[in-house]
């Protein structure tokens, strides 16, 4: 949290709110800390998580699984298998929000 504090990121922050696009355009903070994250840290600073993820119509198993299977009438998202971060096989299931 203290790269989120500090002077770059800050500056970035005030930078792009003063454009008004969190107004106007109703941009959120996920897009803007992945903006950030990217302009402003090495590549061998960031760190990538293995793990199911799903979001509105998105969805993904992690790396060098199965693609994911989405259920009917219900919507949900489901990963076969993913790969944990010990190596072994779990089972997900993962809602979509709506």
């Amino acid at each position: 949290l203290d790269w989120f504090r500090g002077e770059r990121y800050q500056d970035f922050f005030k930078f792009m709110d003063s454009t008004g696009g969190f107004w106007l355009h109703r941009w959120g903070n996920n897009p803007i800390r992945t903006f950030a994250v990217a302009l402003l840290l090495e590549d061998s600073d960031v760190r990538s998580l293995d793990m199911p993820y799903a979001h509105q119509d998105y969805c993904s198993c992690g790396p060098e699984s199965p693609p994911c299977k989405r259920a009917t009438p219900s919507g949900h998202f489901s990963c076969t298998e993913a790969v944990t971060s010990v190596g072994g096989h779990i089972n997900f299931s993962i809602a979509a929000a709506d």
